[in-house]
């Protein structure tokens, strides 16, 4: 399997998933507090990745876009948005269009 290492773009493609959830609420007697869903502090909500395999109990192996990977719930994945391929803006004058712009 290769890495993603050295990636200077975000294949959309390879990676076909969203992550949805933000933190978790820990709830005890004294305290409620938010922390991130993943043990490396990092925000990744709606950042790219791909499910490796599933497992058993609704579970995961997700790989981010950055490398990172964790077995995690399948409940926090969405199908991401196709990305629509960027168009190059062509100019009027490169259309050959000379006609003064419109006033409305």
């Amino acid at each position: 399997m290769t890495g993603i290492v050295g990636r200077t773009h975000l294949d959309h493609d390879a990676f076909p998933f969203v992550w949805m959830w933000r933190s978790r609420t820990w709830q005890l007697p004294d305290i409620t507090f938010k922390a991130p869903w993943f043990g490396d502090g990092v925000d990744r909500k709606g950042m790219r990745c791909r499910v490796l395999t599933r497992g058993g109990m609704n579970s995961a192996l997700v790989e981010f876009a950055d490398g990172y990977r964790v077995v995690t719930s399948r409940g926090g994945l969405r199908k991401a948005n196709p990305v629509a391929p960027a168009v190059p803006a062509v100019s009027r004058r490169a259309r050959g269009d000379t006609r003064p712009p419109e006033s409305g």
